[in-house]
C-alpha cells in the first residue's frame, strides 16, 4: 500500500467550507457511496445551525481536501457518520488515519471508555477490511441488511 506521507490531518475550520460542501468521494455505479458523500456535504451546514458533529479533513500540501470525516455523539452514544476519499487518494492509508484520527479525539473528549458507532454498506470491503484490521465488532443491520452495524470500545491514555 502506498501511503500518503503529504497529507496533514486536521480538524475542520470555516475556511474549509466550499471544500467540504462540494467534496465528492462517490464511485460511479456504486450507489451506496452517495449517502456517505451527502453527509459530508451536509455537515458544514448541520454545524451552523448548531449539531455537535466534528470534522477531521485530510489535506494535501497543496490546499486540497483529499478526505473527510464526520463524526460526533448521537443518542447519548458517540457514532462515526462518514468517512470518504477522493478517489485518487483512495488505498494510501487515508480513510484509515482519519478513522483512527476520529476515534483518538472521541477518547479524549468522552471522559472515559466509549463504545463507538457507525455503519458499514455490506459492499464497502475496503472500510470492513479496515474495521477487521482495528478489531471492530459488527452484526447485520437488522433495519437494514445491506449494512452492519459497527462497534468499537476507546478509552482515554492514561495520565
Amino acid at each position: 500500500m502506498v501511503t500518503a506521507v503529504d497529507i496533514v490531518f486536521r480538524r475542520y475550520g470555516d475556511d474549509d467550507k466550499l471544500a467540504v460542501e462540494t467534496f465528492r468521494c462517490t464511485t460511479p455505479g456504486e450507489r451506496w457511496t452517495k449517502p456517505p458523500q451527502r453527509v459530508i456535504r451536509c455537515a458544514p451546514q448541520e454545524i451552523r445551525d448548531g449539531a455537535d458533529a466534528r470534522l477531521v479533513v485530510a489535506e494535501e500540501q497543496a490546499g486540497r481536501i483529499v478526505g473527510v470525516v464526520v463524526f460526533g455523539p448521537n443518542e447519548h452514544r458517540w457514532y462515526i457518520h462518514a468517512i470518504g476519499v477522493v478517489r485518487d487518494r483512495r488505498r494510501q492509508g487515508i480513510g484509515e488515519r482519519l478513522k483512527i484520527t476520529a476515534l483518538a479525539e472521541i477518547a479524549a473528549v468522552a471522559g472515559g471508555r466509549q463504545n463507538v458507532f457507525s455503519e458499514v454498506h455490506k459492499n464497502n470491503l475496503a472500510m470492513l477490511g479496515l474495521n477487521d484490521k482495528l478489531n471492530v465488532l459488527r452484526a447485520p443491520d437488522p433495519e437494514n441488511r445491506a449494512h452492519f452495524i459497527s462497534a468499537i470500545a476507546v478509552t482515554p491514555a492514561g495520565p
